[in-house]
């Protein structure tokens, strides 16, 4: 029968001799229908006092663990002291990952019975268990808990590791990797109570789901002589013991993979966060300065990358997506002439391009975006492709038509205009029924930014910007800047939407730009390679969501990346007005670096402008040396250009997507079209790599930055920070338990109550505590049902609590700690059959290390004072 209240009732007995299969499958019964057995067995009383002795002997080799990992090990409000018992080694291997040193391990004989029931009950059941979807491989080195008394307890006070984390040499991230190796082994833990005075043991499901007769919590009472075996893999435990109390505690664990056992041994943990969240092997950690949060990010790029998955994809294979001029667009014959001798007859010298599909540039869902059909045909591609990519993007950051209404955001375009500018004559002849105001405002690079506040009516801040290549990276800067234009930053500032945007219209840019001799005669950007001759044109849209990020714990779980520094400057006066500015470039880079707060030797990724001209490549990878070249670990170079072509004025936001996803990845991907260096580029004393195969940068948190140079001498920089999500570098962020230490009540210690009845919006003094009892009462509203928790503090960083959700006053009562959001008490005046606004006396009593707490309604009359009632039944 379940183990109930009665200290004598068990699951299961021990057997005379030898545990056979039919003890095995009952214990395993047990397990699968409640995921715990009790199990009773006899050791005599003089067994049990001899064990007591040797634990009091021995004193000298018990501790507290680490506040961090206590709960982990011993389970909630645990108040023991520990000792390993002396390992039996075998081997030379500790697959356990614990350590046990051997002057601090407590002699075993005196143990001996618990040791050998611990390994015949696994010998019993390891054929068994796979039927319970648990295999184990061996037992851990047992673990003796031994309860303290009052004047024990400031002797046993527990560390943190967070005051370690203080001192480098402390060793704090010992505990913390023995307790990640032990937290992913776990599968089934015993334990032998071999003293108890009184005190029991709680389990609960870990996933909040129900046990055997639809309970969410089920409570063992302790008592001498029971052996408790259950399932640590999926439930959580309590062991609240009550005067003299020895047990012996091991878990059976199971033996990872190969892949999992190389990766810990390169295991190297980072700094702790606030809520006990440890990352392991990180890069540089996140930077000082003022953040932004990139939420979302959308793609329409060469090689039908429609999304950033599609748009990595395709990096990481090395593909070329430029191809021949295609003739939905215009015909070949008519404006190429191979050879030099083409400026001489007005000819592009080029005939190839980065196209996305036709599609993507002529379709367009007018009504979708409440645009009539005789303008939607008067609006050029470039508008219609960027408001679905724009609105994608929003899309993918959480919002709709409905949450964009009125909503205060900015938004910050990079836009040349229709193929710069040359089309625009021409396509006034496509729609002669269309008057020239709508004509003007269809083809304007300064409306494009305006379609999409309009469609929406989104009201904040909108630009649009016009630098040549570095269009869409200086946007970017400006959004950025704007959310920091004040100290603190203003909310209203606080989203953005950048957009970059590029169309091949007709062949006039080609021409044009072949004219200038600044296209490439191969039909590819050759970026960093010896044959290097000029940079390849490319089209598409690509968009990003910015948030200001200000604390918010959801906003960076939730963010690709963080953007940290962007910079914008100009060239002045240089060689020629269209000739790149080394010291510029230089001085760009170091103003978004100083805006982030780091080392510009600690970024690992360089996305470069990389256009692949002679004179271009070899400044820009000379800029970047003079400021990054004091480094331990080369710096990977990358380009996206030699994949997709020179986007132009969506050039930086294609490179600063790229950017993000090799974050994400924790990988540089190759530079198509790399084989022989460019000879002009200076590298002499600076570790680089220019990637020609997929890199692993080793490392699962990184910055990377990105680089646009318009011609017209406008540069502009961002750099971004984040954490790998995907692949085999993401970052394993582990959550430590939170620490849950039991202490004794303070004499005329306060206690405050805070409810569902104001939405938990305050905290009110409860009566009495001068005898450790507590009173006070409350409404139910019309629902009948209120929650509460009960709080040391005026706020919950010193909760006490259940643990589990609505919880009634017969649950276990943890606490005080800041792990009860969410964990409340329930009363249900539905079982009652009261009527709304009914009163209810809480009384809640606090004795040494017990809580217990009840409720029932009173009648008005009945209460002797008033003065505990919540505000909301004054007056």
């Amino acid at each position: 029968s379940p183990a109930s209240d009665q200290e004598d009732v068990y699951d299961v007995a021990w057997p005379g001799g030898e545990p056979g299969v039919r003890f095995a499958e009952a214990v395993v019964a047990c397990l699968a229908s409640k995921g715990y057995c009790v199990i009773h067995t006899s050791l005599s009383d003089e067994e049990r006092e001899a064990a007591w002795r040797s634990a009091q002997e021995q004193d000298r080799y018990f501790f507290r663990m680490k506040q961090e990992v206590e709960t982990g090990y011993m389970g909630f409000d645990s108040n023991n002291k520990v000792a390993w018992l002396k390992e039996r080694r075998e081997e030379q291997s500790n697959p356990d990952g614990l350590n046990y040193p051997e002057d601090e391990e407590l002699d075993n004989k005196a143990f001996d019975g618990s040791e050998k029931l611990f390994t015949d009950l696994a010998t019993a059941i390891g054929p068994l268990t796979p039927t319970l979807g648990v295999s184990f491989s061996y037992l851990m080195n047992p673990l003796l808990r031994v309860s303290m008394t009052k004047n024990e307890e400031e002797d046993y006070l527990p560390e943190s590791v967070r005051d370690m984390m203080q001192d480098p040499d402390s060793g704090w991230t010992v505990p913390v990797q023995e307790y990640l190796f032990f937290s992913r082994r776990r599968r089934l833990s015993v334990m032998h109570i071999i003293e108890a005075e009184g005190g029991e043991v709680w389990f609960y499901p870990r996933d909040g789901s129900f046990l055997a007769g639809g309970k969410r919590s089920m409570r063992v009472p302790a008592a001498p002589n029971k052996l408790l075996i259950f399932r640590h893999d999926v439930m959580d435990y309590s062991f609240q013991a009550a005067g003299r109390t020895l047990a012996l505690q091991a878990w059976l664990m199971q033996d990872i993979g190969k892949s999992q056992a190389i990766r810990e041994m390169y295991l190297n943990l980072g700094q702790m966060g606030d809520k006990g969240e440890v990352v392991c092997n990180p890069g540089p950690e996140v930077p000082d300065g003022p953040k932004a949060s990139i939420m979302a990010l959308t793609t329409r790029l060469p090689g039908e990358a429609w999304s950033p998955a599609q748009y990595w994809s395709m990096f990481s294979s090395g593909t070329d997506t430029c191809s021949q001029w295609p003739y939905s667009r215009w015909e070949t014959e008519p404006y190429y002439e191979e050879g030099a001798d083409s400026i001489a007859t007005g000819k592009s010298y080029t005939c190839h391009g980065g196209f996305v599909s036709q599609d993507q540039i002529t379709q367009f869902d007018n009504v979708f975006f409440g645009i009539d059909e005789t303008e939607a045909r008067s609006m050029i591609p470039g508008q219609k492709m960027s408001m679905e990519v724009g609105y994608e993007c929003l899309v993918a950051a959480g919002f709709n038509k409905n949450s964009l209404k009125g909503r205060r955001m900015g938004l910050w375009f990079g836009d040349v205009g229709p193929d710069w500018h040359s089309f625009q004559t021409e396509w006034a002849r496509f729609c002669p029924d269309i008057c020239p105001t709508m004509m003007g405002l269809s083809m304007s690079c300064a409306t494009t930014a305006a379609r999409i506040a309009h469609s929406f009516d989104i009201r904040g801040p909108v630009s649009s910007y016009d630098t040549a290549c570095s269009a869409s990276l200086v946007a970017m800067n400006a959004a950025h800047l704007c959310m920091f234009d004040s100290d603190p930053p203003k909310p209203d500032n606080a989203e953005a939407l950048i957009v970059g945007v590029n169309t091949l219209l007709g062949p006039g840019s080609f021409i044009g730009n072949c004219m200038a001799t600044m296209l490439s005669h191969q039909g590819r950007s050759f970026t960093f390679n010896r044959s290097a001759d000029g940079y390849q044109r490319g089209e598409g849209c690509g968009s990003v969501f910015v948030k200001l990020y200000q604390g918010d714990k959801r906003d960076e779980e939730e963010r690709v990346c963080a953007l940290i520094g962007t910079a914008t400057n100009q060239d002045g006066r240089s060689a020629s007005l269209t000739a790149p500015n080394g010291p510029a470039q230089q001085a760009v880079i170091k103003k978004s670096m100083r805006f982030a707060g780091i080392n510009p030797n600690t970024v690992s990724i360089a996305e470069c402008h990389g256009t692949g001209t002679a004179l271009g490549d070899p400044i820009e990878v000379g800029a970047l040396m003079a400021v990054m070249h004091e480094r331990k670990v080369p710096i990977l170079k990358t380009s996206a250009k030699s994949n997709v072509a020179h986007l132009e004025a969506g050039a930086g936001i294609a490179g600063l997507t790229k950017c993000i996803m090799m974050i994400n990845f924790g990988t540089a991907p190759p530079n198509c079209h790399f084989n022989i260096i460019n000879p002009h580029l200076t590298i002499e004393g600076y570790p680089v790599y220019f990637d020609t195969e997929d890199i692993d940068v080793g490392l699962s948190s990184l910055y990377c930055g990105v680089s646009s140079f318009g011609f017209g001498g406008t540069n502009s920089r961002a750099d971004v920070y984040g954490y790998a999500t995907k692949g085999h570098k993401a970052a394993m962020k582990a959550n430590l338990p939170t620490p849950s230490l039991p202490r004794a009540l303070h004499i005329g210690q306060t206690l405050y109550i805070s409810g569902s009845w104001d939405s938990f919006g305050s905290y009110k003094a409860m009566d009495g505590g001068r005898y450790g009892k507590y009173t006070c009462t409350i409404a139910v509203g019309d629902s009948l049902c209120e929650e509460f928790q009960l709080s040391c503090t005026q706020d919950n960083l010193e909760v006490i609590h259940p643990l589990i959700k609505k919880a009634d006053s017969t649950e276990q009562i943890v606490g005080p700690d800041f792990a009860g959001r969410g964990l409340n008490f329930f009363i249900d005046g539905r079982k009652d059959g009261v009527s709304p606004g009914t009163l209810y006396q809480i009384d809640f009593s606090w004795m040494d290390d017990k809580k217990t707490i009840s409720w029932m309604p009173v009648e008005p009359e009945a209460l002797e004072v008033q003065d505990g009632l919540p505000e909301q039944l004054e007056g």
